[in-house]
């Protein structure tokens, strides 16, 4: 019970964490040039692709990976802030695993999280503008 009881406060934590990062660059951008926080859905289908950002919009990448699957995100550069993960559903094998980025300076960043399982990994460049 204790285990399920700190997984379910780990996933609560996370949650407000984003949330609160989300709220805090919404208000900064709404002071710079009125644009529009915009949120970027990836899914396994985008490995390898380039994504356009503005510093406040969001990332989160699904993926889905055979039990132990995917394992935390490895960030180059300053453009991209890993914000949190959370399990989200579990299928007959492994779990889907959301991760949560936010665009927080002007440049470039690169995001890769390696299925040592699979021995494949999920990579995109982030471009901040």
């Amino acid at each position: 019970m204790l285990g399920q009881e700190s997984f379910f406060n780990g996933k609560l934590i996370v949650s407000l964490v984003y949330v609160i990062v989300c709220f805090n660059c919404a208000n900064t951008n709404s002071t710079n040039n009125n644009s529009l926080i915009s949120e970027q859905h990836l899914v396994s289908s985008n490995n390898g692709q380039t994504v356009s950002l503005k510093i406040g919009d969001t990332i989160d990448i699904s993926l889905w990976g055979v039990f132990p699957g995917y394992g935390s995100p490895d960030v180059i550069g300053n453009a991209i802030k890993f914000i949190g993960d959370s399990t989200v559903g579990t299928l007959p094998g492994g779990p889907t695993i959301k991760y949560f980025f936010v665009a927080i300076n002007i440049g470039s960043s690169s995001i890769s999280i390696s299925d040592s399982t699979n021995n494949t990994t999920f990579a995109i460049t982030c471009r901040v503008q």
